[in-house]
């Protein structure tokens, strides 16, 4: 049944489209956090603000400890703290349990395997196992695009541990997204 839904995913556009925008939100972090920390911002924020708005721009940045982004490790960091990744995860879940019920096939699909425990955890487990490429898809590229924008530096086993630790506190609630999205999908067929 895995296989199946692998193969209809391949031949979509849903899986593809999905991995399109996580890489390409991931560029757009960069170009924008790049283009803010520019000297050429930083010269056309003090020339339109007065001393008064910049000690109140100063403080309010100070607040919410913003740092400065300086290599790419620290750009991947900021990243993955963002935890934008569940939002990307409705596509996969439309496509894999959805397309069933719109389709009008899930009553095909429950009476070729009768068990229906089968099918819901099958289709389960293929969408936590692509969720979770999808976590993998953000690290690289965030990776590979802090490393373009700010520099190949910072990447250190350290860093890669801190990287794991981050990502291995964020998946329950990334499972428990998918399977909470599973649940409603299965009790209103929609």
């Amino acid at each position: 049944m895995i296989s199946a839904d692998l193969f209809r995913l391949r031949r979509g556009a849903a899986l593809r489209n999905t991995i399109i925008g996580v890489v390409a939100f991931i560029i757009f972090m960069g170009v924008v956090i790049s283009l803010t920390q520019s000297e050429g911002f930083e010269q056309l924020t003090t020339e339109a603000m007065s001393a008064a708005e910049l000690a109140a721009l100063a403080q309010d940045l100070a607040a919410e400890q913003i740092t400065m982004i300086d290599s790419g490790a620290s750009f991947t960091r900021e990243a993955v703290a963002q935890f934008i990744l569940p939002l990307f995860f409705l596509p996969i879940l439309i496509a894999v349990f959805c397309a069933d019920f719109s389709a009008g096939t899930f009553r095909n699909t429950l009476s070729h395997h009768s068990n229906r425990n089968k099918t819901y955890w099958s289709k389960l487990i293929l969408s936590t196992l692509l969720c979770i490429g999808l976590v993998v898809i953000e690290l690289v590229s965030s990776c590979i695009v802090g490393g373009i924008v700010f520099g190949f530096t910072g990447f250190t086993s350290s860093f890669f541990m801190e990287m794991l630790k981050m990502v291995l506190l964020q998946l329950p609630i990334m499972l428990a997204v998918v399977a909470v999205s599973h649940a409603v999908i299965a009790f209103t067929k929609k």
